[in-house]
């Protein structure tokens, strides 16, 4: 009896709606699940990606090193070919330009040991260490040292020694 009279007061789309509910919902949990793998796709792709641009990164780091080294390199040469020109800045005539060895012997001297450790070791690392004489033929050693890359002739001069 309540069934028949069910049917007689509802219309047939509230008959059905229950069950096009469960369809309807059933549909929409098919087409979720579709889009939850998409998105667990997307992700993993986006972690591979990811882990391309921090290779990519350390790349360019390690290139930006390099290019700073050449930078320096090229810097040190061209100090050493201008060594008469930095020489002439001061005053001074090149007598000559000293190797590794001669700027080691030079940094041991006793008339030296006074100079701060920090800027001994300043004085070692610069790009161009000279022998200079004033008019007078008073003997300096001059180190020279890139103040910036793209500005490479302007020079820092530091007289070190007289005599």
């Amino acid at each position: 009896w309540l069934e028949a009279m069910r049917m007689r007061l509802l219309t047939r789309e509230l008959i059905e709606m229950p069950q096009r509910l469960a369809e309807f919902m059933a549909a929409t949990n098919e087409r979720l699940d579709k889009v939850e793998g998409r998105l667990a796709n997307l992700e993993e792709r986006f972690d591979k990606l990811e882990g391309r641009f921090d290779t990519l990164e350390g790349r360019f780091d390690k290139m930006a090193i390099d290019v700073g080294n050449l930078k320096g390199a090229h810097a040190k040469s061209v100090a050493i070919s201008e060594a008469d020109v930095i020489a002439e800045s001061v005053g001074l005539r090149l007598t000559r330009v000293l190797a590794g060895q001669e700027v080691s012997d030079l940094a041991r001297r006793k008339d030296v040991a006074d100079i701060p450790r920090n800027e001994m070791l300043s004085f070692r690392r610069a790009d161009v260490i000279m022998e200079a004489a004033d008019p007078d033929g008073a003997v300096s050693h001059v180190a020279a040292s890139e103040a910036s890359y793209h500005c490479w002739r302007t020079m820092i001069l530091t007289i070190v020694t007289r005599g």
